[in-house]
């Protein structure tokens, strides 16, 4: 999956104002189609960051290697569905 591909899938948010601003990512979404055993909806992936620490591009990067890279655990805080019916949505704030 090239990094075009990637961001199309992605959503971006912002929480907070000033020195309180913070920049989130999510990725791989995904809908039951209530044909499954189990009804889930959400993300699969999640990274946060103050945007003192990484800004936006920096912490795309960040996603796109934990995603495509075997092993690879990001440096800054994260979230992950194990399984589908852990999916998640976006939060009102972080």
């Amino acid at each position: 999956m090239t990094k075009k591909d990637f961001k199309q899938e992605c959503s971006f948010h912002q929480y907070g104002k000033g020195t309180y601003k913070k920049n989130a990512i999510f990725f791989d979404w995904k809908e039951s189609n209530g044909g499954d055993k189990y009804l889930y909806n959400g993300f699969k992936f999640m990274v946060w960051s103050n945007v003192q620490r990484y800004k936006k591009k920096e912490l795309f990067d960040i996603l796109y290697l934990w995603v495509t890279q075997i092993m690879y655990v990001p440096e800054c805080p994260y979230r992950f569905a194990d399984i589908d019916e852990n999916r998640f949505k976006v939060p009102l704030s972080l």
